[in-house]
């Protein structure tokens, strides 16, 4: 199972929803749960669709803030159990198939008055729940000195309640692979700070079914909130995609050439037969067209990819955070071009 959050900071914008797509296409998540959406049911139903998910459920936006949306692919046994403007929960039930699990996704609350009582509720729902659970998403607090950089030194309210809920609850903090700050102000100087604000626990029951889970932390492009990938098999690294014929091919003339050649080939034996053959055929020289046609775009948003992340492991100052604004706008630009397989 891979589970992908992200505050993305609104979920209605054009670049947001090309950078989601991107996300689910490269990293082929089960659940994608998204927070500060800033959007109604209907543009959360558009999204939907457009990633070709069998269901979800949305917690709608207060105005121009706020809003959760939890999006399932078919397969996945999900039921939603409990909603605020700040959590859903769920419980599991196909994986695995024999034993049920308490989902919560969250986006804890900005201000550090509401935390106490945050946390608290936390708790209450996992120790109501007599099963494994796992608890993932935007917690906006820290837990530890070392997951901030920058800012003022010293603990806060926010962080002790925190501590409090990890202790009360057994929780496993899952750690990470990749870049270990997951939220930036992006200010210049010594005003940058960056914190771990996104992560996932979990109990001991939870974490013996799925011993090699972890999670990836992924690159931000239109949000100042990294997105995070929970995969409970991280070690299967290789995905098997099955054949499936890209919209984005009949953008391009020579794929009717491609397609042709292929079906023109000499094949001898039964009418099935032949059919089977070509077919099998056009689907090799299709995927090799692919490769040498739109390998590049791929290639050319991995180049950018890892050209930010070594400019945000740069000093702050305003050179390099031009640099990273310019090389966010051309990745834009490259994945609006890739989005045409979505369509």
């Amino acid at each position: 199972m891979r589970l992908l959050s992200w505050n993305c900071q609104g979920a209605g914008k054009a670049p947001a929803v090309r950078a989601l797509k991107a996300l689910v296409c490269e990293n082929s998540p089960d659940i994608v749960f998204l927070s500060e959406t800033k959007s109604d049911v209907k543009k959360i139903e558009k999204i939907r669709l457009s990633l070709n998910f069998v269901d979800c459920f949305c917690v709608e936006a207060f105005g121009k803030a706020g809003g959760l949306a939890l999006f399932w692919r078919k397969g996945v046994d999900l039921e939603v159990v409990y909603s605020d403007n700040q959590i859903i929960a769920a419980l599991i039930y196909s994986d695995p198939p024999d034993s049920t699990w308490l989902l919560l996704t969250i986006r804890g609350p900005h201000e550090q008055r509401f935390h106490k009582r945050f946390w608290a509720l936390m708790k209450d729902l996992i120790l109501s729940f007599p099963g494994p659970w796992l608890l993932i998403g935007d917690l906006n607090s820290i837990c530890y000195s070392e997951d901030k950089q920058g800012g003022r030194v010293g603990g806060s309210s926010s962080s002790n309640w925190l501590k409090d809920f990890v202790t009360s609850t057994g929780a496993i903090d899952l750690g990470f692979n990749g870049p270990r700050f997951t939220w930036s102000n992006k200010r210049v100087g010594l005003a940058n700070i960056k914190e771990r604000l996104d992560r996932g626990f979990c109990d001991q029951e939870w974490q013996s079914m799925f011993p090699t889970v972890g999670v990836r932390h992924l690159g931000a492009v239109t949000s100042d909130h990294r997105p995070i990938l929970l995969d409970s098999h991280l070690d299967n690294c290789k995905i098997i995609r099955p054949f499936r014929f890209e919209a984005m091919w009949t953008k391009e003339e020579s794929s009717v050439q491609v397609v042709e050649r292929a079906w023109d080939t000499q094949v001898e034996g039964s009418h099935c037969f032949k059919l089977a053959r070509k077919l099998k055929r056009v689907k090799h020289e299709l995927r090799e067209w692919n490769k040498d046609f739109f390998g590049n775009v791929k290639a050319r948003i991995k180049e950018l990819e890892s050209r930010i992340e070594e400019v945000r492991g740069l000093e702050p100052n305003k050179d390099n955070l031009e640099l990273e604004a310019a090389l966010c706008l051309e990745l834009e630009e490259w994945l609006e071009k890739d989005e045409l397989k979505w369509k």
